[in-house]
This record gives C-alpha cells, sequence and structure tokens, in this order.
C-alpha cells in the first residue's frame, strides 16, 4: 500500500534535510561556476592554441584537428564520420549523416544533422571560411580520402566507427600537443 508524504511528513523532512546536507558541497562547487583546480591547471587560452596551431605542418591532422576547433564557432564535436563532397550535386537525398561540400566560391560548408540532440536542434549548416577551406585542402593534398577524419589504427584508413573512438584519438592529440593532462580550453 502506498505511503503519502502527507502520512510520513517526519520522514519525509528527514530525508530532505538528508539530501539536502549531501547536496550541499556539490552546489557550493558547481554554483558559482569557477574551474575546478585540475581544470585550472590544463587551460589553454584560445591565443595558445591559434601559436601551436600555426607551428603545425601544413597538411598534418593535428593542424587540422586545430583549424576545425579554432576557425569556425563551436556547434558540435560530431566529425568522426564527417563524408567530404567536392559540390552539392553528390549528394544523395537520403544522405542522413554528417558531410561536408568543399564547392568553392564561398559554398564550402559542413552539415551536422546526426548528433544528440538533434531532434531538438535539426541540423546545422557550418560555412567554412577560406582560411579552414585552406587547410582542409593541404590536408586532403598530403592523405587523398573520403572522410575529414580517418583512422590510422591497424592500417583501418576508414571514418571513425562512433563519436566516443574519435573523441578519444582526438584529446590524446590535443594532450600530446599541449603536454596536458586535461586540456581546457577557452577565449
Amino acid at each position: 500500500f502506498p505511503v503519502t508524504i502527507q502520512k510520513e511528513s517526519g520522514l519525509y523532512k528527514r530525508w530532505l534535510e538528508l539530501h539536502r546536507s549531501m547536496r550541499e558541497p556539490i552546489n557550493t562547487q558547481y554554483l558559482p561556476n569557477e574551474p575546478t583546480p585540475r581544470q585550472k591547471e590544463a587551460y589553454v587560452s584560445y591565443d595558445e592554441l591559434v601559436r601551436v596551431r600555426d607551428s603545425l605542418a601544413i597538411g598534418s591532422d593535428d593542424r587540422l584537428l586545430l583549424s576545425i576547433y579554432t576557425m569556425i564557432p563551436p556547434a558540435r564535436n560530431d566529425y568522426y564520420n564527417l563524408r567530404i563532397y567536392r559540390n552539392a550535386a553528390d549528394i544523395g537525398r537520403e544522405e542522413e549523416g554528417n558531410y561536408m561540400v568543399l564547392a568553392g566560391n564561398g559554398e564550402s560548408y559542413i552539415i551536422l544533422q546526426k548528433y544528440k540532440t538533434a531532434k531538438i536542434y535539426k541540423a546545422l549548416k557550418i560555412m567554412l571560411p577560406d582560411n579552414l577551406i585552406a587547410e582542409i585542402e593541404a590536408s586532403l593534398k598530403k592523405h587523398p580520402r573520403d572522410h575529414l577524419f580517418v583512422e590510422k589504427y591497424k592500417g583501418v584508413g576508414g571514418p571513425y566507427a562512433n563519436s566516443g573512438s574519435f573523441n578519444k584519438w582526438a584529446n590524446n592529440q590535443l594532450k600530446s600537443m599541449f603536454d596536458k593532462k586535461n586540456i581546457v580550453t577557452g577565449k
């Protein structure tokens, strides 16, 4: 038989007090929205990201990764299976994944339509600036492929199977570039 809050108000009040006391240290940390000591130690400024990016070899995967993160506004991190098309006419109507169109003439863009909150926010279109297009083209010239980022583990050479494997690779690259345990970036 169900217990009503009214019948057991003393028990409920005790539970509520315990719950509040347990949540207090967590709320104290999160309410001011300040970085943790670990985040402060791992912080890399935007200027440092750009400095390191510009020091890397043109066409390298690391330079491309930093270029994607620094040359367009942050939207999503769903570049793990980003197919590359040379013009919009090549895209089939059934294309449901994320893709990039490198058409030139100011018509290059990324479409993200497969991501965690896509049902709410629908497809995102990100226009690509000329400097990012140049970085992508240099990378494609050095390593021809049909996806922006590809796995090189055991000679696979295809797109990443999921966002987790791409994020693991990207985090490892950032850690090695900046010699940090955990990377936190900001402007």
